[in-house]
Parts: C-alpha cells; sequence; structure tokens
C-alpha cells in the first residue's frame, strides 16, 4: 500500500499488530521507518490521517 502526502508517496506494509511506515530519506538512497502500533491506529484511514497529521511526515 502506498499514501501520499505534499508529493511524497510513502511505502506502508501490516502486519497482525503494527503498521510499517517506510519513508524516503532526505540523503540519497537511505529510507527511514516509522512503526505504528495498530492499537493508535487501527485502519488504513486511521493511519493516512495520522501521517497526515503529523508533522514527521
Amino acid at each position: 500500500m502506498f499514501v501520499e502526502k505534499n508529493g511524497e508517496v510513502y511505502a506502508v506494509k501490516e502486519s497482525k499488530v503494527s503498521w510499517t511506515i517506510i519513508a524516503p530519506s532526505l540523503y540519497g538512497d537511505e529510507t527511514v521507518t516509522f512503526c505504528v502500533r495498530k492499537v493508535d491506529c487501527g485502519t488504513i484511514d486511521a493511519l493516512k490521517n495520522f501521517i497526515w497529521a503529523n508533522s514527521a511526515f
């Protein structure tokens, strides 16, 4: 799955208990990975809202 915010595309992987958000780094080919528990964001829509509301993305 993918989530787009302000022209950036974030890859999202789902597991049983969490979401993994893979973000491009500002420095070359590196990536930054964020883990969000499903207790905090239980659905993909809740995760999208989290990404849009969070200044880290």
